[in-house]
């Protein structure tokens, strides 16, 4: 029995005709809740709805399950979810409950998913290692990508701009596209030829979010030491000479501020050159060989397995032919660009032939790496292999590098861009 207000009366004895009867007890349940709706309204929010129940006495309310755990006991037929979890499925049922406690079996499950919200990217930049003596081109950089964003990731890599903005209007030094890639490494992208402290940056972008990150790379002056053409060229401040032919350029140098020259104009006739790095907008390192025809490329700084850069095939070069290599220690002579396996096994022939390391592995003893000790080596040959080959007692052919039409005009390429770094530094010297 009910009040007017529609809820039960206490369960007491009745007397009727002068004999007391027993109360009935409630022992039937609501009906089951139907039409349960569940809808997300945000990222965070599901409401739920459902037709009301009925019960011979009353309901009292309902009891609502998410993932199959009670979370609320709302006493009417809705129910808003808050707190919940960006961009993920939840799955809730309901059941009604009486003011005898009998409960319902539950209801048809319903799903929703949070919405995803806005989208968020974010990016972190790691320089290793962050720090050496120029010429610094070792420098490895590795990018991480976090975020809700989606879809292919495009990297802009540049070896010095402070400041904090995300346009890649300015030129660059390096750039990878259409990745899905969350973590990239970009092997040795830099070439720090003047001592100070930088600021390397990365730009992702990803759809039409765009970040940023820094980290800071210190070159510190080196040790000056002597010069490697057995006549011309000079001692800058950097630690090494740069004798580059340019025309248009009369022979003059420029004093920096180390107390070295920087030697711009025409390279003797039996100069060796350093092999400089050069960075363009094409995202690859480029290499600029020795000035005169005949001659072969050095190495500029160590070379780690399974890089892949210009410098590697400077490598894979010098090793298929004499002085430094040859059939008996890189007898495939494939130049790729690429440090695998094969040149790894030419390294260790190398290494063991010379008693540079004969055992091991490149992480535990370099064995297989093209660490300084063996880069030194091969250019010590390649040197005296060029002295040779320009001397006037030894046959004409003596040295003969494996350069293509093709690889020549690449050459030509890196070489004005050589120039246009040189005329940069010759400026960065005379504002000192």
């Amino acid at each position: 029995m009910i009040d007017s207000r529609g809820m039960p009366l206490p369960a007491y004895p009745v007397v009727i005709g002068g004999t007391v009867s027993k109360p009935v007890p409630d022992i039937q349940a609501p009906s089951i809740p139907d039409h349960v709706s569940a809808v997300a309204v945000s990222n965070a929010q599901i409401n739920l709805s459902w037709a009301a129940s009925t019960d011979n006495v009353g309901v009292a309310g309902y009891r609502v399950y998410r993932n199959g755990a009670q979370v609320a006991v709302p006493v009417e037929n809705f129910y808003s979810d808050a707190g919940l979890a960006t961009n993920t499925p939840y799955h809730y049922a309901v059941a009604a409950v009486d003011f005898a406690n009998n409960i319902s079996a539950q209801s048809s499950v319903a799903h929703a998913t949070t919405t995803a919200g806005a989208p968020t990217l974010a990016v972190s930049l790691a320089v290793s290692p962050n720090s050496g003596t120029v010429p610094f081109g070792t420098a490895d950089f590795r990018v991480a990508v976090s975020g809700t964003a989606t879809g292919p990731v495009s990297a802009t890599f540049y070896c010095h701009r402070p400041d904090a903005g995300t346009d890649i209007t300015l030129p660059f030094n390096a750039q990878i596209g259409g990745t899905l890639l969350t973590s990239y490494l970009f092997q040795d992208p830099c070439l720090y030829a003047v001592p100070g402290t930088y600021k390397a940056k990365v730009i992702v972008k990803r759809g039409s979010l765009s970040a940023q990150a820094q980290a800071t790379v210190i070159a510190s002056a080196a040790v000056a030491v002597p010069p490697l053409s057995s006549g011309g060229g000079s001692d800058f401040s950097v630690g090494r000479s740069i004798s580059v032919p340019q025309p248009g350029f009369s022979g003059h140098s420029e004093s920096s501020s180390g107390g070295g020259t920087l030697a711009v104009g025409s390279a003797p006739s039996n100069a060796i050159s350093d092999t400089l790095v050069v960075k363009t907008d094409t995202g690859m390192p480029a290499y600029v060989a020795a000035p005169a025809t005949g001659y072969a490329a050095l190495l500029a700084a160590p070379l780690r397995p399974y890089a892949h850069s210009p410098q590697v095939a400077v490598l894979q070069e010098l090793l298929s032919v004499p002085p430094a290599g040859g059939t008996d220690i890189y007898p495939e002579k494939l130049v790729t660009g690429y440090y695998g396996i094969l040149t790894l096994k030419a390294i260790q022939r190398f290494q063991k032939k010379h008693g540079i390391v004969s055992s091991g592995d490149p992480a535990s003893t370099g064995y297989g790496m093209a660490g300084r000790r063996t880069v030194a080596k091969i250019n010590e040959l390649v040197q005296a292999g060029n002295v040779a080959a320009a001397s006037p007692d030894v046959p004409a052919g003596a040295v003969q590098p494996p350069h293509s039409i093709e690889q020549t005009a690449i050459l030509q390429r890196q070489l004005e861009a050589m120039q246009a770094v040189l005329q940069q530094l010759i400026a960065q010297v005379k504002g000192r």
